[in-house]
């Protein structure tokens, strides 16, 4: 336990944890060296590795200077869409069994996501076990004529968009790792 924090960091997370700002770059770097001490140099934050907590996926985070501790431990939730691929089939080689993969969007109930070799296909929603079925709130979500479900983010939510990106087109390319960009950049 870390200061009045009831979250435990076990052995596993502080050795797969990973850097995600040192010194000047952190936030609150000013308050962990004037509550804390130490140099602004040494301070880095921390990220746990991804785990799974009550159906959903979640990360510490935390603040650490060698020499002094770890300090300020939280849960950081991930919000977005996570599925499995239950069993792979000769049909979908490109993805990996168990891996977890976050869900671009839904298209005629079916998932887009980025698959093994980082090409945002549509995959059979029936071949995935749903770990984190919270879709994002940012998602604009339609229903076509006999119920089935359409929800991407704003960018990406225009009828041929994925047509234009396996096309080449520049404009579409830029806005698509734009987005993917931002979407992964959240869940860090």
């Amino acid at each position: 336990m870390l200061g009045d924090s009831p979250i435990e960091l076990t052995k596993e997370h502080i050795a797969h944890s990973r850097v995600i700002a040192k010194g000047e770059r952190i936030r609150d770097v000013q308050r962990l060296v004037e509550s804390y001490g130490g140099r602004k140099s040494k301070w880095v934050k921390k990220s746990s590795p991804l785990f799974e907590s009550e159906g959903k996926f979640c990360e510490y985070h935390w603040d650490e200077h060698y020499g002094i501790g770890r300090f300020e431990i939280s849960e950081g939730s991930q919000r977005k869409m996570i599925v499995k691929l239950k069993s792979n089939t000769q049909n979908h080689t490109d993805l990996s069994v168990n891996q977890p993969y976050f869900v671009i969007g839904i298209e005629a109930d079916d998932y887009r996501l980025l698959n093994d070799a980082g090409k945002p296909y549509l995959y059979p929603h029936e071949f995935f076990d749903v770990i984190d079925s919270a879709q994002p709130i940012d998602w604009i979500t339609q229903y076509g004529e006999d119920g089935e479900q359409y929800s991407y983010p704003e960018p990406l939510n225009e009828v041929g968009f994925f047509e234009d990106l396996f096309e080449q087109q520049p404009e579409k390319i830029s806005i698509f790792w734009h987005v993917v960009n931002q979407t992964l950049s959240k869940a860090a």
